[in-house]
């Protein structure tokens, strides 16, 4: 992936679930726009590094340019314009654009949203 040192607050999808949930169903919530994340903010060369202590096999990131990222998605039966989507989302990260952290899991749940390494060690048999 072309995303650089760029990280993220990646959300585990059962806190957007579990969000959903309460959104949907509760009142209060209507016309509001939530931006959720989880409890830190990771690189992708982090990413593996957990990933790789949750399933006991190794990872790693390897930083390419964003013409090979294409190339390679192409080369594999991406669309064009879904290619250039995503590498579009690797550039914001990439500046740094998604390295923030919001605390909108944890005032609608009631609690914090699960760490990265939660969701490792729980989805360790699907990597």
């Amino acid at each position: 992936m072309p995303f650089g040192d760029g990280k993220i607050g990646y959300i585990d999808v059962r806190d957007v679930a579990a969000v959903a949930v309460v959104v949907l169903n509760g009142p209060g919530h209507e016309g509001k726009v939530y931006e959720l994340t989880g409890p830190e903010i990771l690189g992708v060369a982090d990413v593996a590094r957990v990933i790789s202590a949750a399933t006991g096999r190794e990872f790693k990131y390897v930083d390419v340019p964003a013409e090979a990222a294409r190339a390679g998605m192409i080369q594999h039966g991406v669309p064009a314009w879904y290619a250039d989507s995503l590498l579009e989302l690797y550039a914001g990260a990439k500046a740094g654009y998604a390295a923030r952290l919001t605390d909108t899991v944890e005032k609608i749940l009631g609690r914090k949203p699960r760490t990265f390494q939660q969701f490792a060690k729980d989805n360790a048999s699907r990597f």
